[in-house]
């Protein structure tokens, strides 16, 4: 650890600066207090020095900014921020719009911007998080999100390795309401986990590593009544898991580990 005297407003200030072996390696402290605005390195810093206006680093960095986290937006023109990053504090595996210029995201994080959140959170469209909604996934975290604002007012359904919502249970697969983050009583109790989650008209597709869902043999593929949660009767059926799916206007698109869907080579 070094410290170096520098002089601020006609004060002499102590900076102290850490040296850690892990990305975002530089944390200083003037006068005991961390420095909120100190930039996050995408690699090690082994080396720094400072004069009283400028501190300089070395090590096996590339890049230098400001702390993200786990998720952030940026304008598809310019590539700037349009608002702070959320700071999510580890991964995010799953986002959706939330028809309002928000984001719904789940992921394996417990907090986001310090406060804490169960693999779920909602933020709003200036990037602040939504204090009401906090339901929280236990038991596994969250892989897949899809916002359904058409039918039976607002929902959000969430995928992953989890057996509870908002303290009710809920076997890997689940709806919140979207405004206040209540469980719904939509229910589809997947035997193992769900990967992803695509919405069509009056069904969701869904793919994972279940055997059984919506009350029925389905293997690893599944269409399930949005408004029943049974499974419909469209069973092309994986013979490995299914990680991602895709929906155009006529087809539903799966990749995963499998070789063989709906009886065909694959």
């Amino acid at each position: 650890m070094n410290s170096t005297s520098y002089t601020v407003g006609g004060h002499v200030r102590c900076l102290v600066v850490a040296v850690c072996s892990c990305l975002g390696a530089a944390i200083a402290w003037a006068n005991g207090s961390p420095i909120a605005y100190l930039p996050a390195t995408d690699d090690r810093v082994y080396a720094i020095a400072a004069t009283s206006t400028t501190i300089y680093l070395g090590g096996e960095f590339s890049l230098l900014g400001p702390p993200s986290g786990s998720f952030v937006g940026f304008d598809g023109a310019s590539g700037t921020m349009p608002f702070p990053a959320p700071l999510v504090d580890a991964s995010v595996t799953a986002c959706a719009v939330d028809g309002h210029g928000g984001w719904y995201i789940g992921g394996n994080f417990t907090h986001v911007k310090g406060v804490e959140r169960g693999h779920l959170a909602h933020l709003l469209s200036d990037g602040t998080l939504d204090a009401g909604w906090n339901p929280g996934a236990t038991g596994g975290y969250v892989k897949c999100i899809t916002y359904n604002g058409t039918l039976n007012g607002a929902q959000v359904l969430v995928g992953g390795d989890f057996n509870s919502l908002g303290g009710v249970s809920r076997a890997f697969i689940g709806a919140l309401d979207a405004v206040s983050g209540a469980v719904l009583p939509w229910d589809p109790q997947a035997n193992s986990s769900v990967n992803a989650i695509v919405l069509g008209e009056s069904s969701v597709f869904v793919g994972g590593d279940f055997t059984s869902i919506g009350g029925r043999s389905r293997s690893r593929l599944a269409s399930l009544d949005l408004s029943t949660a049974v499974a419909t009767d469209w069973a092309p059926d994986a013979d490995n898991t299914v990680y991602a799916l895709a929906l155009d206007l006529q087809n539903v698109y799966a990749g995963g580990y499998f070789t063989h869907c709906g009886g065909q080579p694959r």
